[in-house]
């Protein structure tokens, strides 16, 4: 899904694509005709496949 806004095409993505993404933490800032994205990875949790129990 596209759309535009004063000239530039905004694009939506889907979490299908970006799965890893803090979607909280995520920011554009649109610079001399650049548009830098900043797109980081969300902390991995530990899983009950990734613990090991210490006895």
């Amino acid at each position: 899904m596209s759309s535009k806004v004063n000239g530039i095409t905004a694009v939506s993505v889907g979490s299908s694509i970006l799965p890893a993404v803090d979607r909280t933490k995520i920011s554009a800032k649109y610079d001399n005709g650049v548009l830098n994205l900043e797109l980081p990875k969300q902390a991995e949790q530990a899983t009950a496949a990734n613990r090991i129990e210490i006895q």
